[in-house]
């Protein structure tokens, strides 16, 4: 056996590190939509957060085993098993994932239940659709003809990415509608 080799404990121990730090970056991925998204955890357990709703994710490094919950105050709503094997793969009840799928299904299911949470609370939905802001494309309209707009947006496909806007990624504006100039 090679000396250099690390222990079973080792590598489950990295694997959940990845883990964590995919959960991180899919959470955060997922405050883009307006929520805010929090993530704690230690060598055993992830919590990420949003309002009132937690996923947490903990595991054994001794032997693998692991699961997951998302619950809400005094209500679990979902939960399930997982091991994380010596050979840093993890394995589900319905087959192996990879990382980056177990985390991405994880924060997917945070998410839908944030949406199925602010649905449930008309009174919330409507006050956010009447203080929703207008896209690009719907305030040119209102204030002005649609050649207008179609000038405005002009102006500001041609300084996206600039020092002066920032980013060349619009988030208020469907990929599709920007246009690549070589």
């Amino acid at each position: 056996m090679n000396e250099n080799a690390a222990s079973p404990v080792e590598v489950r121990q990295q694997i959940w590190e990845s883990l964590v730090s995919m959960l991180r970056v899919y959470a955060h991925a997922a405050s883009l939509n307006g929520q805010s998204y929090g993530v704690a955890s230690n060598a055993r357990t992830a919590w990420v957060t949003c309002m009132d709703s937690v996923l947490e994710v903990g595991y054994s490094a001794q032997d693998g085993a692991a699961s997951w919950q998302l619950s809400q105050p005094n209500q679990r709503l979902l939960s399930g098993k997982f091991s994380i094997e010596a050979d840093g793969s993890l394995s589900f009840p319905e087959g192996p994932k990879e990382l980056d799928h177990a985390a991405i299904e994880w924060v997917e299911k945070l998410v839908s239940t944030m949406q199925i949470n602010l649905s449930s609370r008309p009174e919330r939905t409507r006050i956010s659709d009447r203080a929703a802001p207008q896209t690009a494309t719907n305030a040119a309209f209102s204030q002005g003809k649609p050649q207008e707009a179609s000038q405005s947006q002009q102006s500001q496909q041609e300084i996206r990415g600039s020092v002066v806007e920032g980013s060349a990624v619009s988030l208020n504006q469907p990929q599709s509608s920007t246009s690549s100039k070589s």
